[in-house]
């Protein structure tokens, strides 16, 4: 036997080898898939599901909600959620107001002069007491709003439709607010009483605003409003100096 063909055939021995081993392994997975699948066939749960009880809502006095949007849990048993109604085609764009419940979701009752029109509210608690809610009424209002006793009262705090409302703590707080033409980065260093706006470079639309700390956060949006698609841009910024620069 000449050494080619000794080499050859070590290479075929070789190969039938793993041919075999891929083929054991193959049939190995292929049974315990089986197995699994075995009691779904059958009809029965791969795992034992845990169960959920639901209980239906209801909301006192509220004539326009019929859905939930975001939902804020801010303590034992108290939730605010973005409540709205969308009429069929062609009857509208929609009505928002924000909805308050103390009992996990039982009862719910409409958080006054917070009914919108065709835009929803935003909506910000650092804590389980303290909390913002802004928006822009029907007749084109636009306020502030702000608990510290988890959403039982509220006051008005200053005229502004600040979104992407985010607040770090007691006093700073960030968002956007649209100006007619593009959106502003919105900061208040008092509470909510007064906001600076500024303009974003490159940025007519804000999207999204997020802070890590009152120095660190980011800003996402689009070189155009939301209807120009051609020739829209992404953009993200960073600002690690209180939005200085």
């Amino acid at each position: 036997m000449s050494l080619d063909t000794g080499m050859r055939q070590r290479k075929k021995l070789q190969f039938s080898l793993k041919f075999k081993d891929r083929m054991a392994l193959r049939g190995f997975l292929c049974a315990i898939l089986l197995f699994a699948m075995l009691p779904i066939a059958s009809g029965q749960s791969p795992s034992t599901p845990f169960d959920l009880q639901w209980t239906a809502g209801a909301c006192r006095n509220c004539e326009i909600v019929r859905q939930l949007g975001a939902i804020s849990v801010f303590g034992p048993g108290a939730v605010l959620a973005e409540a709205y109604y969308f009429p069929t085609e062609g009857q509208g764009s929609g009505d928002y107001s924000v909805v308050r419940s103390n009992d996990s979701g039982r009862h719910w009752v409409e958080i006054a002069r917070s009914r919108m029109h065709a835009t929803e509210p935003s909506l910000s608690f650092p804590d389980a007491k303290t909390g913002w809610i802004s928006g822009m009424s029907v007749d084109a209002s636009t306020w502030v709003l702000r608990t510290d006793d988890a959403g039982a009262h509220w006051r008005m705090l200053s005229e502004h439709f600040i979104q992407n409302m985010q607040f770090i703590n007691s006093r700073v707080g960030v968002g956007s607010e649209f100006d007619g033409t593009s959106s502003r980065f919105a900061r208040t260093s008092d509470g909510g009483r007064t906001w600076t706006r500024d303009a974003v470079p490159d940025v007519k639309f804000i999207d999204k605003v997020f802070f890590l700390t009152p120095e660190i956060g980011w800003i996402a949006g689009t070189s155009k409003l939301s209807g120009q698609l051609s020739g829209r841009v992404g953009i993200v910024l960073r600002t690690t100096d209180d939005y200085s620069s």
